[in-house]
């Protein structure tokens, strides 16, 4: 694996949770440092992800996750980006895999799915995963999520990022939010203040230079113009999150 060195794309270094590799043959690879991501459960077992690991067999330096954990952050991940706008098709795909490849002890998956409260969003994410690959039954909650996933591409548009968190808050604290984003999730941009949390609006500060100098208060004005979505998409979006008890 090496670094993008091609001039004409972007280098890709250290992000908030992961480096981005490419191999010769352009396939992109994402290697996790850390389980924990904006929008994700900070408790449970995701804070220590070792604490099951087991050494690979016939391995010297191969860990394994336990099945449970492995399917339980596959489907944590999906929610994160599920509630920030939309996660596309793979991870429904890659779930009706998941079932046959990772039997799982399902009172210990159900706990770590309970614990985070995504047993809800589990349930409807299996049962779409088996309306689309499977020909299982398509309720009016797997539609919904159907026509919020197909109009938020790959990783979701800006629309449905901003409909989708103005169903989980009001326009004023969303906002708010933006410009002022809270310690959980400014310690993933400036690790310093793990151990100097009191420094949190010295990193604001920084932050508004960085959107300022770094070309990004464009991107920044166009999300704040978002917020005027139509009262009745948020609404639908709303009702979508409150029955997968999101």
């Amino acid at each position: 694996l090496s670094y993008r060195s091609d001039q004409n794309k972007k280098q890709h270094t250290e992000g908030r949770h992961d480096v981005s590799f490419f191999t010769e043959s352009d396939l992109h690879i994402e290697l996790h440092f850390t389980l924990l991501e904006e929008n994700m459960p900070n408790e449970g077992p995701l804070a220590d992800p070792w604490q099951g690991a087991f050494l690979a067999e016939g391995a010297q330096h191969e860990y394994r996750m336990p099945n449970e954990l492995f399917v339980f952050y596959h489907v944590a991940h999906a929610a994160k980006h599920f509630k920030s706008g939309g996660c596309g098709v793979r991870p429904f795909m890659d779930f009706c895999i998941l079932e046959r490849a990772f039997p799982c002890d399902e009172t210990v998956l159900n706990a770590y799915l309970a614990q985070a409260g995504l047993g809800v969003f589990a349930r409807e994410m299996a049962a779409l995963s088996h309306c689309w690959f499977g020909g299982g039954e398509k309720t009016p909650l797997l539609a919904a999520m159907e026509a919020y996933l197909l109009s938020g591409g790959t990783y979701g548009t800006m629309d449905n990022h901003v409909a989708a968190k103005l169903g989980q808050e009001s326009r004023v604290h969303y906002v708010f939010r933006r410009f002022f984003p809270p310690y959980r999730t400014m310690k993933l941009y400036y690790r310093y203040l793990v151990r100097f949390p009191f420094l949190l609006p010295f990193a604001w500060v920084a932050r508004w230079f960085s959107v300022v100098f770094h070309g990004r208060a464009g991107n920044a004005m166009r999300e704040i113009k978002k917020t005027q979505v139509d009262d009745s998409r948020i609404s639908d979006i709303r009702t979508m999150f409150d029955a997968l008890s999101l």
